[in-house]
């Protein structure tokens, strides 16, 4: 039998706790899963042959459209790890926009890199957290418009100065 990146089998039952977590019980994509469930004869166990990444668009593209609350604490933690991961890489590559590191998007944009760290920060702006050591990443379509529409001038700072 085939396995996932996170070393568990790639059955239905894996691909529906995962749709789980990321969309709920409620979601399309659970509702897709129970169905071939049902009619499978394996149930549960029911082999999957697509590739993961395949797996993780349908998932992803069935709650593209609704809400998607993120409960991955019912998952063991290398699952979770995994669909976290694909997740921010399906919504990165599947859309239209294009994530790009801090410092190159704030030298397209003619402004201080702490600028931009802060506008993430604070949420200002579309940008993902790229883990501990890698920085932020951030649609520069959307930071551009941020910029035009805040008025921010040269002589602004990034953020109040506390006098250290």
């Amino acid at each position: 039998m085939n396995t996932i990146s996170t070393g568990q089998p790639a059955t239905l039952g894996t691909y529906r706790q995962i749709a789980l977590a990321l969309g709920g019980i409620n979601s399309q994509a659970v509702k897709f899963f129970d169905e071939k469930i049902a009619s499978s004869p394996n149930g549960e166990n029911e082999e999957v042959l697509a590739h993961e990444t395949q797996m993780m668009y349908v998932i992803i593209k069935q709650a593209e459209s609704a809400i998607v609350e993120v409960n991955l604490d019912a998952l063991p933690r290398p699952l979770a790890a995994a669909v976290r991961y694909l997740a921010e890489q399906s919504w990165q590559t599947q859309s239209d926009k294009v994530y790009i590191p801090t410092s190159d998007a704030a030298k397209t944009l003619g402004i201080p890199r702490s600028t931009l760290n802060y506008w993430c920060r604070q949420g200002r702006v579309k940008a993902w957290h790229d883990g501990p050591r890698r920085g932020w990443r951030v649609d520069v379509d959307d930071a551009r418009e941020y910029l035009i529409s805040s008025g921010y001038s040269p002589n602004d700072t990034a953020q109040p100065n506390t006098g250290r």
